[in-house]
C-alpha cells in the first residue's frame, strides 16, 4: 500500500501568522494562517487524500474516515481498529502563534463523554521554531483550589493583567523543546512559537481568559469559565516548594519507601551564588501513602533517622533562637493553633527575612521568597511573591517542622502531609524568629554529617 497524501486544513485564526504557509511549500492568499490541520478525523473537517501519483488513484478525494472504513486494520492496524473503528484517534497540527493563544484547559475522556460525547484531548508540542523571549504557559504555578480558580477568572483584569496570569506556570521556549499536556492542564502557546501539535481527535476547547480580545465583530470572545472549573487539574503535589527535583527512591530498604531528591531547580541551577558546589540533596524522606478528605494522599515526612544528628529540644521563649545558629544548621517545631492567622518571620543581623504565613480559615501556608531574604539577583526566575500549599489538616491545631541550613529551608507538617523544599541564599543563617499568632515553638539543634 503506497503512502497517502492528504489536503491540509488552512484555518484563519484571530492570532494566525504567516509562517505555515512558506514552511510548507504553499502559496495561499488567505491570511492568519494560525493551524494547520495535516490529518484530522474530526467530523466536518476530516483529511482529503489527495493523488499519490498514480495513474489512476481511486481513493483520491475519500476523507480519512472513508479509507479507514474501506481498509480497515491493513491501514491503521488491527488493534487500533478494534479500539477505535473508522475514528482515527489522532489530529496532527502546525501552529503559528503571532499573538497570545487564550488560557485554555480541555476536558478528559470522562467528563468530554459526558458533556459532548466525544473523547476529551490531552496533547503534545513539540517547538520547531520560536522567536527569542517567546513563552510557553503551562500548568499551575502554585496550587489553588476550585473556588479560588473562579475567583481569578471572573476578576477584572488590571491595565490588561487578569490575575489568572499570575497562577499560570511560565516556560521559555526553545526550538526542539517538547511538552505533553495531559487534559486538565491549563496552558496556553506564547507569541512567536511555530510547532507540531498532535493531540486525541477532539475539538473541544474550555477558554478561561482570552487578553480582552475582541472577534472580527468586534465582540469579546466567549469565554467557558464554569465548564472549565470541573475540568481543570488541581494537583496535589508531594512537595510545594521550587527546589525539590529529580526525586531518588531505592529498592533495598523493606517495607520502607525512602526518597531524597535534588535540592536545586533547572531554570537558576548554574547561577545560584555558592561555590564550590552549586547543589544539594533533601533530607532523606519516606513515602507513605494515607487518606485525606475522602482522597488518597502521598505523603513524605523526614525520615526517624533525624534524631540521631539532634540535639535536645529546647523551647524558644524569646526572639533570639537559643543556639550557635551562625555555625548551626536547627531545625524548629511549631505548634499552630488554626483558630487564627499566624505568622512566621525568620531573620538575621541583615536585616534578611524569611517569611511564612499561615491563614487558618483556608488551612494554608504562604511562603515570601523574594530579595528581603537574601540574594536573589542572580536569576530573574528565583524570586518568588509567594509559594502556596494546603496543609491538608481538618484538625484545630497542626504541627509544622523547618529544617533551616545556610542556605536552605525545608517545611513540612509532622506527618508529611505538606512540605516545601526552597533554597535560600541570606549573608548569614537566620538566627532570629519573630512570631504572631497562637503559635508554641521549639528549636533544635542539626548536626554536620561530614
Amino acid at each position: 500500500m503506497k503512502p497517502y497524501k492528504f489536503q491540509p486544513y488552512l484555518k484563519t485564526t484571530i492570532w494566525g501568522g504567516y509562517q505555515i504557509a512558506p514552511f510548507k511549500g504553499i502559496y495561499t492568499a488567505q491570511p492568519n494562517i494560525g493551524e494547520s490541520w495535516e490529518i484530522s478525523g474530526v467530523p466536518g473537517h476530516e483529511s482529503i487524500a489527495v493523488n499519490r501519483g498514480l495513474v489512476d488513484d481511486v481513493d483520491e478525494g475519500l476523507t480519512l474516515t472513508e479509507l479507514i472504513d474501506k481498509y480497515k486494520g491493513l491501514l491503521i492496524g488491527n488493534k487500533v481498529y478494534k479500539k477505535f473503528g473508522n475514528k482515527f484517534p489522532l489530529l496532527v497540527k502546525f501552529i503559528d502563534s503571532r499573538q497570545d493563544l487564550s488560557v485554555q484547559v480541555h476536558p478528559d475522556d470522562k467528563l468530554a463523554m459526558k458533556r459532548h460525547g466525544c473523547a476529551g484531548k490531552t496533547e503534545m508540542w513539540y517547538i520547531i521554531k520560536s522567536d527569542v523571549g517567546s513563552k510557553i504557559y503551562a500548568g499551575l504555578s502554585k496550587s489553588i483550589t476550585p473556588e479560588e480558580y473562579e475567583q481569578l477568572a471572573t476578576a477584572e483584569p488590571v491595565n490588561g493583567h487578569s490575575p489568572m496570569q499570575d497562577v499560570i506556570a511560565t516556560h521559555e521556549a526553545h526550538e526542539g523543546d517538547l511538552y505533553f499536556l495531559p487534559a486538565g492542564r491549563l496552558h496556553a502557546i506564547g507569541a512567536g512559537n511555530f510547532l507540531a501539535e498532535i493531540q486525541q481527535t477532539s475539538d473541544i476547547t474550555y477558554r478561561v481568559y482570552d487578553f480582552g480580545r475582541k472577534d472580527a465583530h468586534g465582540n469579546p470572545r466567549e469565554l467557558h469559565i464554569e465548564q472549565a472549573k470541573d475540568a481543570i487539574d488541581y494537583p496535589l503535589w508531594l512537595d510545594y516548594g521550587m527546589d525539590n527535583y529529580a526525586g531518588v527512591t531505592w529498592s533495598n530498604t523493606g517495607d520502607r519507601k525512602l526518597m531524597i531528591g535534588w535540592m536545586n531547580n533547572w531554570q537558576y541551577a548554574g547561577n545560584v551564588p555558592c561555590s564550590p558546589w552549586r547543589s544539594a540533596m533533601t533530607l532523606p524522606r519516606e513515602l507513605k501513602l494515607t487518606e485525606y478528605d475522602n482522597k488518597p494522599l502521598l505523603c513524605c515526612p523526614v525520615v526517624s533517622e533525624i534524631d540521631k544528628i539532634a540535639g535536645q529540644w529546647q523551647t524558644v521563649s524569646t526572639e533570639t533562637l537559643p543556639l550557635d545558629a551562625q555555625k548551626s544548621a536547627y531545625q524548629l517545631r511549631f505548634d499552630v493553633s488554626l483558630d487564627q492567622n499566624a505568622t512566621i518571620t525568620l531573620s538575621n543581623g541583615n536585616n534578611e527575612k524569611f517569611v511564612i504565613d499561615i491563614y487558618a480559615s483556608e488551612r494554608s501556608l504562604v511562603v515570601h521568597r523574594n530579595a528581603n531574604s537574601g540574594r536573589a539577583d542572580f536569576n530573574g526566575s528565583f524570586s518568588i511573591p509567594s509559594m502556596k500549599a494546603p496543609l491538608n489538616t481538618a484538625g484545630d491545631k497542626v504541627t509544622i517542622d523547618l529544617f533551616v541550613d545556610q542556605s536552605s529551608v525545608e517545611i513540612l507538617t509532622k506527618n508529611g502531609t505538606m512540605s516545601m523544599t526552597n533554597l535560600v541564599f541570606p549573608q548569614s543563617i537566620y538566627d532570629s524568629l519573630l512570631l504572631s499568632g497562637n503559635v508554641s515553638t521549639q528549636v533544635r539543634t542539626l548536626s554536620r554529617i561530614w
